[in-house]
């Protein structure tokens, strides 16, 4: 920060950082994936059953990403205090 601060570095382009959307995909980005997109679904419908509307008169939640690296590195950070009853492992 203090080198940028001073004009030292200049920050990178917006083009040139890399957003979770360009991370390679893993199986359990995939499953969380999957599994997100289902319960978002069960909880819009739920939402339009509350409101009294059509599922597709209730908006839906856009530009959610998993990134799998990361959550690859939190599995095993956080083994020891996970349940793995309702766990797919492959």
């Amino acid at each position: 920060m203090l080198e940028m601060e001073r004009g030292e570095r200049k920050p990178l382009p917006p083009s040139a950082v890399l957003g979770a959307l360009d991370l390679p995909k893993t199986l359990l980005s995939d499953h969380l994936e999957q599994r997100l997109a289902s319960k978002l679904k069960q909880e819009r419908l739920e939402r339009a059953k509350a409101q009294g509307k059509n599922f597709n008169e209730v908006l839906p939640t856009l530009g959610l990403c998993i990134c799998g690296n990361i959550l690859s590195f939190l599995f095993v950070a956080f083994m020891g205090t996970l349940s793995f009853e309702n766990f797919i492992f492959q």
